[in-house]
C-alpha cells in the first residue's frame, strides 16, 4: 500500500490502512501472562503474521527498513515521529510493505536487507512491489 505525498495526507491515508488486517502489539515491558518476559523484551506471540516494510522520507526520499506485527500502529508511531530513527527523515510515505508468517522470520529479512545497503536493489524491490529474500 502507498501512501499520498503532501504531509497534510499522512493522517487521512493512515486511516486508509485500517482495511489492513491488524494484529496487537504489546510495547515493551507490558505485563503478560508469562512472568518469564522481562522489561526489556518485546512480548509477542511468535505465530503471529508480520510485516517487513520500506518507509521512504518526502523529504530527502531516504529509505527505512523495518518490521513489526502490527503495521498500523508502528506507522503511526514513525508519522508522529516517536521512532528516533526515522524522526529526521518525517514526513514519511509506507511504500512496501510484505507479510510473513512469523516476526522471527520478518526481522531476518530485514536484516537481510539492511546489509544490502545499495540503493538501487532497494529501487528494484520496490519497482517489482516484492522481497524477493528468503527468511531464517
Amino acid at each position: 500500500m502507498s501512501f499520498g505525498g503532501q504531509p497534510g495526507e499522512v493522517e487521512n491515508e493512515a486511516r486508509a490502512l485500517n482495511s489492513v488486517p491488524t494484529l496487537q502489539m504489546l510495547e515493551v515491558g507490558t505485563p503478560t501472562s508469562d512472568d518469564s518476559v522481562g522489561t526489556s523484551e518485546l512480548s509477542i506471540n511468535k505465530e503471529q503474521m508480520a510485516y517487513v516494510y520500506i518507509l521512504q522520507s518526502l523529504k530527502n526520499g531516504r529509505y527505512y527498513i523495518g518490521s513489526t506485527i502490527d503495521i498500523n500502529q508502528r506507522f503511526l508511531w514513525h508519522s508522529k515521529g516517536r521512532v528516533i530513527s526515522t524522526k529526521k527523515l518525517l514526513p514519511v510515505k509506507l511504500i512496501l510493505q510484505q507479510e510473513y508468517p512469523t516476526i522471527s522470520i520478518a526481522r531476518s529479512i530485514e536484516n537481510k536487507l539492511k546489509k544490502f545497503k545499495r540503493r538501487d536493489f532497494i529501487n528494484k524491490i520496490i519497482r517489482e512491489g516484492k522481497i524477493k529474500i528468503r527468511g531464517a
